[in-house]
């Protein structure tokens, strides 16, 4: 069992619905949170919530985990229906972190995978949040392009953190239709290299978590500090391993 000091929790999605009746939290969640330090606001897409019910959502969470880093979901769009003054008024109430899954700043992969705005779009949105970074979603043979145009759009912004996650083909999905059709083809292990000229083309000071369970070459680390740290991780790894090697690996990973 986890040190009290380190307890995470996840708000069940069901826990949205409760509003606007907002439902007292249990006496063993409210023990326990007591002392939480992270909680993961999840289920749908919580940042869509007007402003006021946002406030009585923090500001209750705030209330029963008092000592806790509150995140949470959101989408490019979500800017679109709220000011920089609003969006400042919600974090003031107990949201400390928004992470954002843009994926990819490439134009023609956002297309791809209809994603529903645009690399200006992202640069345009002003929120102060952390993103997603999905390694593999250029397909095979474009992963160079796709690191590079991505880290471009990023570079324009000031990242808390870019979470990097590999790209998992599930079934039934518009995606896997596409690889069966041919429109689509996964990326080799070439994603390893497409992670290192990512992360050479970053330039601004960000925080890099490549360590989800979707990553068969996990790194972690700040850039610039810790930028050639990284490199040389990646390039040992493929070294040692090969495409061959790497690739078994990643097809032994769990499919969630």
């Amino acid at each position: 069992m986890p040190a009290r000091s380190a307890i995470s929790i996840k708000i069940h999605p069901l826990w949205w619905r409760l509003y606007p009746k907002l439902r007292p939290i249990s006496k063993k969640q409210r023990r326990n949170g007591l002392d939480a330090r992270k909680i993961w606001a999840s289920g749908g897409n919580p940042f869509a919530l007007s402003t006021e019910k946002q406030i009585a959502v923090w500001d209750l969470m705030r209330t029963y985990y008092p000592k806790a880093r509150i995140s949470t979901y959101a989408i490019i769009s979500d800017s679109k229906h709220k000011s920089v003054e609003e969006i400042c008024k919600i974090k003031a109430h107990g949201l400390d972190e928004i992470m954002i899954g843009i994926e990819t700043g490439d134009d023609e992969v956002l297309s791809l995978v209809n994603k529903g705005y645009t690399s200006e779009e992202i640069i345009e949105a002003g929120l102060p949040y952390e993103v997603i970074f999905l390694s593999g979603l250029g397909g095979r043979g474009y992963g160079l392009g796709h690191a590079q145009k991505s880290a471009d759009i990023l570079n324009q912004l000031h990242l808390d953190r870019i979470l990097i996650a590999g790209l998992t083909l599930f079934p039934d999905t518009p995606l896997m239709k596409d690889v069966r059709s041919g429109v689509f083809k996964e990326a080799t292990e070439e994603r390893v290299l497409e992670l290192k000229e990512f992360l050479t083309r970053l330039k601004n000071p960000t925080l890099i978590d490549a360590t989800n369970a979707s990553i068969i070459t996990p790194i972690y680390g700040r850039i610039p500090e810790e930028k050639d740290k990284m490199i040389a991780q990646l390039d040992a790894i493929f070294i040692r391993y090969g495409e061959a090697g790497l690739r078994q690996a990643r097809e032994s990973l769990p499919a969630s």
